[in-house]
């Protein structure tokens, strides 16, 4: 155990921090020192010069076992006797996402606010846990069946896999959890959800340098709903987009939801979890040296529990505190995985929502 010298009180006349003084105690016995460098979005920065942190810090209504949590999975070193955080880069780009003429087009104040905070690898979820979870529905030969997910963003807008439009994609269902009941209840609480919501298609934008013979680069689509979808409702809930540029993605667990194929390649009738760790993007590109991974990629999972075929164009996620409220931001879109789902050291690739950030709201109407 190292421990960190006391330098929180030289602090003390020029930033407020309303006594949350134990926070520090706290960090200066329980912080370890470990070396790993930040991402190109992010720099390693002294603790006290991170927005992000320093938020947290003036803040004492957030826990103490949070705060430390996050400066952990942050930490790239010290700066003189304080811990540095990989600290997210203020840029043009994040200016001009927060000054973009259909921000207000987003639910930022609504968004990433789930009913239940039970995550485990693996799992069925509890209903209300993932409420932005969409299912798109296609017309078969002989019926309407469920091939690919989404995520409701607005409620006009689904984000969802360029790959998932290209079938005969006819609508969208918000708020389902078991796709075989036409009531959601928890077993628990004997709570019953209120009715799902089904929409038709009004339009569907892609990249227009999305390459139908490889579903891999710009695998992005932005489904616009027939109707206002009711986020109101507890089942039905936007997801959070990033507009801070990556966080530092290095040590972090993100999960992953879906009705995608199980371990006995059935299709399943509840939704489904698991916690996945991201990965180096060049690992990836080693591993899928065939295809042209870059920048607009991201690599998650390599273990046992991961995405399968019909979890395509859900959301990838990870959970951050804003105040004191548990908050989801969508970071990915799963987009293709090994052919057999599962593959130990065999890791999915998701498409970088923060890369087509200013896509995203460039495309985005009233």
């Amino acid at each position: 155990m190292i421990y960190i010298k006391i330098f929180f009180r030289l602090e003390f006349s020029t930033l407020n921090f309303n006594g949350n003084y134990s926070t520090y105690r706290a960090l200066e016995k329980c912080l370890r020192m470990f070396d790993h460098s930040c991402t190109p979005y992010a720099e390693c920065r002294d603790v006290f010069q991170c927005p992000y942190f320093v938020g947290l810090l003036q803040n004492p209504t957030i826990p103490q076992h949070i705060i430390i949590g996050e400066v952990r999975r942050r930490q790239c070193g010290f700066s003189v006797a304080n811990p540095a955080v990989c600290c997210s880069r203020k840029s043009l780009t994040d200016a001009t996402l927060r000054n973009h003429r259909n921000l207000h087009l987003l639910p930022m104040d609504q968004c990433g606010i789930p009913w239940g905070f039970r995550i485990a690898n693996g799992e069925t979820s509890r209903i209300n846990e993932a409420p932005w979870m969409a299912l798109l529905f296609y017309q078969t030969a002989e019926t309407i069946e469920f091939f690919c997910g989404g995520s409701l963003i607005s409620e006009r807008y689904v984000l969802s896999a360029a790959h998932c439009v290209l079938k005969t994609l006819i609508g969208v269902r918000l708020g389902e959890y078991d796709i075989l009941s036409n009531e959601d209840c928890d077993q628990l609480t004997y709570y019953c959800n209120p009715p799902s919501q089904d929409f038709y298609i009004d339009t569907i934008v892609i990249p227009s340098s999305f390459d139908q013979k490889s579903d891999h680069i710009n695998d992005i689509a932005l489904i616009r709903l027939s109707g206002k979808a009711d986020i109101s409702r507890v089942n039905v809930r936007p997801i959070c987009l990033p507009l801070e540029g990556n966080k530092n993605f290095q040590h972090e667990m993100f999960i992953i939801s879906g009705w995608g194929s199980n371990k006995t390649g059935e299709r399943s009738r509840f939704l489904m979890k698991a916690e996945v760790p991201m990965l180096p993007l060049s690992l990836c590109q080693k591993l899928y040296a065939n295809f042209n991974l870059n920048s607009k990629h991201l690599c998650a999972g390599g273990k046992e529990e991961d995405s399968c075929g019909g979890d395509s164009g859900g959301p990838l996620t990870s959970k951050m505190y804003i105040g004191n409220m548990p908050r989801y931001t969508q970071y990915g879109i799963i987009s293709f995985g090994p052919v057999s789902c599962g593959t130990l050291g065999m890791p999915g690739v998701y498409t970088n929502v923060v890369f087509y950030m200013k896509w995203i709201l460039n495309n985005l109407e009233p």
